[in-house]
């Protein structure tokens, strides 16, 4: 529609004066809306000042305006008499009056309120990310202000990075396993709760934290001459699958490598018939500390469903747990805990649960419910008592790098690199700067011999353990930049 928004013509100038009277309450005598609506009036608010003088007369006056008073209280030249408009366009003339009242009044109020460019920043920003399902109250709520922030721009710029480290949260979590899908919901579509999203993940990934791996060394057939028949058939029970008959197995002595030996090669044999099995090796004074680290970062609720998650449980120096405070009920927590997850628990310590000091009732008799035996152990084999932990990696990791180097997220890996090493997308999505994309990671850059696969293939030793392994065939890659993972191959 093309309009000429020109001074109105006679008619339009008629129908105009009379809606103002009619909105101001107000009626004209005859002929006085024509008489004024002769006058030469350079543009609308000219005729609304007329308006308003004569409507200001009669009410302040109260009386009706003469048509013959027109002419001296507007003080205007007449213009020349207008034709007679058409009868047939008459109707039309005044739907058009009324339009152009209307689009004029329009006008004005978007010359004098046009939206200010902060707001329209503000608005826009919002708009774009609560269409992918974002919160945009905090933008919402400076809208609703009559002063502008001190940087709309910095605001603007801080709630697209907000949103970027969401998004960030979000896959790392995925990549966590998210153990908490439902608490997950709301946190991860609101800016305003970006802490409540990284000590999400940090929960998530304590979860998922890998326990310490035992070292190579005898399994318990290697020990059935070092110990008692009663203590080899014991810990053979927390081995095999069945439910053992006594939970937990307290084995104590003077001569500390006989347990560490025995708990050992349990932790060992376990392993070898339970290749995914969840196994925590672990003293008492480590697993005060654990739980200190874990209440210092704030994932002490995940730090003990890590640990109420665990298939075999292999706590050794226990006499030392008489010198916490709040390690003592975690232990006596977990306890209960095993009752119903089936976990099963090998203690050694160098006193009988009786010598122990300091330490509640409850869990002693803890101790003392399942079956306590003295095993020195004779004649061990060199180095059967060293535990040799090490970094929990399993085992397909180690012997098959089938899995291109990928390994779940740590708990440092929460803090994301710096902003300036990513640049801004059009929806506020972190894509790198050419500086920050390259060199790619070496955990996802090409093979160097990737155009002879064969060949690379056949170098690779033969397997020698019986663990079940898939097919490199047979993964399925949820891989972010697939580009990354396509490798060409030769014919």
């Amino acid at each position: 529609l093309i309009v000429d928004i020109a001074v109105p013509e006679y008619e339009t100038k008629v129908a105009i004066l009379r809606k103002k009277a009619e909105e101001r309450g107000q009626t004209f005598e005859q002929g006085v809306a024509e008489a004024l609506a002769k006058h030469a009036f350079r543009s609308v608010r000219e005729l609304a000042g007329a308006l308003n003088k004569i409507l200001a007369i009669q009410e302040l006056e109260g009386r009706q305006v003469e048509a013959d008073e027109i002419q001296a209280l507007a003080g205007l030249q007449e213009e020349e008499e207008p034709g007679e408009a058409p009868v047939a366009g008459q109707q039309l003339l005044d739907e058009f009056g009324s339009f152009m009242h209307e689009l004029s009044q329009t006008v004005s109020d978007r010359a004098e309120n046009e939206e200010e460019p902060w707001r329209r920043l503000l608005r826009e920003t919002a708009d774009i990310f609560e269409k992918d399902g974002y919160s945009g109250t905090r933008l919402r709520r400076l809208l609703e202000s009559d002063q502008p922030p001190p940087d709309p721009q910095a605001v603007a710029d801080q709630f697209r990075r907000d949103i970027a480290q969401l998004r960030e949260v979000e896959k790392s979590l995925a990549s966590a396993g998210n153990p908490w899908p439902e608490a997950a919901v709301g946190v991860l579509k609101d800016p305003e709760r970006l802490d409540e999203a990284a000590s999400l993940l940090a929960s998530a990934l304590e979860r998922i934290k890998p326990f310490s791996r035992m070292g190579d060394g005898p399994l318990l057939a290697d020990l059935t001459s070092n110990f008692q028949a009663v203590v080899i058939k014991a810990a053979a029970t927390l081995v095999s699958e069945d439910r053992p008959e006594y939970n937990p197995l307290y084995v104590w002595s003077t001569n500390r490598p006989g347990p560490l030996a025995l708990l050992a090669a349990t932790a060992r044999s376990f392993r070898e018939k339970n290749h995914l099995a969840n196994i925590a090796v672990v003293s008492a004074t480590e697993f005060a500390e654990d739980y200190i680290r874990a209440l210092g970062e704030g994932v002490a609720g995940a730090w003990r469903e890590r640990w109420w998650d665990v298939d075999l449980l292999l706590l050794y120096d226990a006499e030392l747990i008489s010198g916490t405070e709040r390690a003592k009920d975690e232990f006596f927590h977990l306890f209960e805990a095993s009752k119903r997850t089936g976990t099963k628990m090998l203690i050694t310590a160098d006193r009988a649960p009786s010598g122990i000091d300091d330490i509640d009732e409850r869990l002693r008799t803890r101790f003392e419910m399942g079956l306590v035996v003295e095993a020195p152990g004779k004649n061990l084999p060199q180095g059967a008592g060293e535990l040799n932990l090490g970094d929990a990696l399993p085992e397909f990791m180690e012997d098959d790098d089938l899995w291109g180097g990928f390994m779940p997220p740590k708990v440092s890996d929460t803090v994301l690199p710096p902003i300036e090493d990513f640049q801004m997308g059009e929806r506020g999505d972190l894509m790198p700067t050419r500086d920050a994309a390259e060199p790619l990671p070496e955990s996802t850059a090409e093979p160097a011999n990737k155009a002879e696969p064969a060949a690379a293939e056949a170098a690779e030793p033969a397997a020698t353990s019986s663990v079940w392994k898939p097919s490199k065939e047979n993964v399925v890659w949820d891989w972010q930049a697939v580009e990354e993972r396509i490798v060409e191959l030769t014919e």
